[in-house]
Order: structure tokens, then C-alpha cells, then sequence
């Protein structure tokens, strides 16, 4: 029997009993916030809960119930996974002569979609500025690993990273032509992966 016929069965007061008392899970009060009287409530709220026909349709709404949130915890890991995996480039790439671009929003993968937190533009003397934010990868995974159960108790897992921005000030790249720019920025990648 689905969820559909069951609620059908049910006399509209008991289907107003049933929503009251999944919103609580109090059945005296839930059998008052259903329009009945407060003089024996306790009793039949009770009374109510005990009929074979209310308890079947408990049962669906709390399975559906339960489906729904198992499907939202898949939802929020998928997505904690997208952020968490997602590479700068991505979104933008660089080219030999220093210049970075931005891609094609139609372009982007879901991943990239997913992990991209703000894009803004703005004018300066040079032309048109992107500046590109995205979502906290380290935060992701940590919520991710912490949900899979990967890091033992006791795990200190305050790391940091450091953001695109964060990077482009300490190497001062901002105040260097763009082939010098992408020059250093190589260099420091080359050193960080060897």
C-alpha cells in the first residue's frame, strides 16, 4: 500500500492528527492541534495512535521520511566532493604570456559549477579585471572525510590553505608584467609539487 492510499482511508481529522503528531511526535497534542477537545486527550490521543490503520500510515510517512534524508546526505557528500576535488583550472587558464581566462560559463563542468563561490569584474587601467572566488576545498574535504569516518579521534584537522589571492600578494605578482608573473608562479607550483 503506498503512502497515497493509506492517507485516503483515514477520515480528514485523523489525517490532521497524524500531520500534527509527525511535526512533535507529542500525541496528546497533536490530538488537540487537530481540533479535538483537551478533556481526554491523553487517552485518545493514544486510543489513536493504537488503530492498526494510523499506525500503517506513521509507518510509510517515516520511511518516506527517512528515504528523503538519505537522499539529501547523498546529495550534500556529492556535492562536498565536487568542491573539495575541483582544480582552479577548471574555471580559468592560464596562458603562456601570463594572461589567465576565465571560461565559458556553458563550458564549466558540474564540478567546477559547484565549487565556484562568487566571479567579479571590474574595470582598471589595463582593461577588465576577473577576480574569481571559489568555495573552501579544505572545509569541504574535512566535512566530507569527517562524514566517511576517514580521520581517527583526536585528529587535529585545522589545516589551512592558502587562497589564489593570498598567493598572488606573497609572490607580489600583481605588481609585475604578466610574463614574470606567470614565471614565478610556475616556479613556486614546480617547488610545492617536488
Amino acid at each position: 500500500m503506498t503512502l497515497e492510499e493509506a492517507i485516503n482511508v483515514l477520515r480528514p481529522r485523523q489525517q490532521l492528527f497524524i500531520l500534527e503528531y509527525l511535526k512533535h511526535f507529542n500525541g496528546t497534542r497533536a490530538y488537540i492541534d487537530s481540533g479535538h477537545s483537551k478533556n481526554g486527550a491523553e487517552v485518545e490521543a493514544c486510543r489513536q495512535l493504537t488503530k492498526p490503520k494510523i499506525q500503517r500510515c506513521l509507518r510509510l510517512f517515516l520511511q518516506e521520511r527517512r528515504e528523503n534524508s538519505t537522499k539529501s546526505v547523498e546529495d550534500i557528500e556529492k556535492r562536498l566532493e565536487m568542491i573539495g576535488f575541483t582544480d582552479i583550472t577548471d574555471v580559468i587558464s592560464f596562458t603562456r604570456d601570463g594572461l589567465t581566462c576565465i571560461k565559458e560559463s556553458d563550458s564549466l563542468p558540474a564540478n567546477a559549477k559547484a565549487a565556484l563561490k562568487s566571479v567579479e569584474f571590474s574595470e582598471n587601467l589595463t582593461g577588465i579585471s576577473v577576480k574569481v572566488s571559489m568555495h573552501d576545498q579544505i572545509a569541504a574535504l574535512k566535512l566530507l572525510g569527517l562524514q566517511k569516518g576517514m580521520f581517527k579521534q583526536g585528529m587535529d584537522l585545522n589545516i589551512t590553505a592558502e587562497t589564489y589571492e593570498q598567493r598572488r600578494k606573497r609572490l607580489g605578482l600583481d605588481d609585475m608584467n604578466p610574463e614574470e608573473a606567470y614565471e614565478k608562479f610556475m616556479r613556486e607550483n614546480q617547488k610545492k609539487v617536488s
